[in-house]
């Protein structure tokens, strides 16, 4: 099985499990194809629903509209105030919205509001 496939399974899966309409399986694969060819190979990611410290996330996809309580990066700075964060405290982050961090490191500690995301590994 490759890896899309995996993906369109595992995206399949979630949308059930959330009782969300299978219909969004093709633009949640498009979302795993830009993924896919974004880092070249995924070894694991993890549904964040409230609480991830301690994590190495190279990116975040939001799956359900959220606000982030907290969003730090490898280096403990806070990415949602202040001087070279994203300036999202206090904003709704809708489904699709992929998050980056500043080149070179990772998020760290990930605390989300009333939505989740998923949080993906190097």
């Amino acid at each position: 099985m490759s890896i899309l496939d995996l993906l369109k399974e595992v995206n399949f899966r979630l949308l059930k499990l959330l009782n969300l309409n299978t219909d969004s399986v093709a633009s949640l694969t498009i979302i795993s194809n830009d993924i896919v060819a974004q880092s070249g190979t995924l070894n694991k990611m993890e549904l964040i629903t409230g609480t991830a410290t301690n994590k190495a996330y190279k990116y975040l996809l939001v799956n359900a509209s959220t606000k982030f309580t907290v969003l730090t990066d490898s280096t403990n700075a806070n990415m949602l105030t202040g001087t070279g964060s994203m300036l999202i405290a206090d904003n709704t982050i809708y489904t699709g919205v992929m998050l980056y961090p500043h080149p070179g490191k990772t998020f760290k500690n990930v605390t989300v509001n009333g939505g989740n995301v998923f949080g993906f590994y190097a």
